[in-house]
């Protein structure tokens, strides 16, 4: 896909495809009938934030990784990030450690759900955090806006239909819908802005 070539080595993004399918033989990281056209789908969708030019760039965390996406991606497109993978899933987090020292990324693997890993994080720490499939609540927002640093941006890679209730203060967002590639399907991408306490 050119949104891949445009952002990252698809040499790279390839080899990770190859590193997915091998582990996938074994332990489910990503649905056993994902092909790879659907990988290549699952690493253009994990790079969209850079065709919005989304501020990528420092520290950041990505809660419940799994196979690697949208982090192992991001980080293989911009090799200057610092990656807290929050992953509560033993095995899928030895496949992220050892994809990690695979392509010399700096990362550390979390093995903890978000609501436990956030207390052991440092406060205002991240410059940005992502999320793909994880379901998106109350507490999960609280404690992004506990680590996100001021002005800070959280990525969930859904729609977010402006439940303020669920906000902490002084959050703000903005959804931006896409194309990928299904020009029936429209994609969305939120994006959280954190103004710190």
């Amino acid at each position: 896909m050119e949104l891949i070539e445009r952002h990252a080595d698809p040499h790279k993004i390839n080899h990770f495809f190859d590193l997915v399918e091998q582990t996938n033989r074994k332990l489910n990281l990503v649905s056993r009938e994902t092909s790879r056209e659907k990988l290549l789908s699952l690493a253009a969708d994990s790079l969209v934030p850079l065709e919005f030019r989304i501020r990528l760039e420092g520290t950041f965390f990505d809660i419940g990784p799994g196979g690697g996406f949208p982090s192992i991606v991001l980080m293989i497109a911009r090799n200057s990030l610092k990656g807290t993978l929050i992953e509560r899933t033993q095995k899928k987090g030895e496949f992220l450690k050892s994809t990690v020292r695979e392509f010399g990324l700096e990362a550390e693997v979390v093995p903890h759900n978000f609501s436990d890993a956030v207390t052991l994080l440092p406060h205002q720490h991240y410059a940005f955090g992502t999320m793909k499939y994880v379901r998106l609540d109350k507490s999960i927002l609280a404690g992004v806006s506990r680590i996100l640093i001021p002005g800070g941006n959280f990525l969930y890679y859904s729609r977010f239909n402006a439940d303020r209730a669920i906000l902490p203060k002084r959050t703000t967002f903005r959804n931006y819908h896409y194309y990928l590639d299904d020009p029936e399907i429209v994609r969305s991408l939120t994006v959280f802005s954190s103004g710190g306490r």
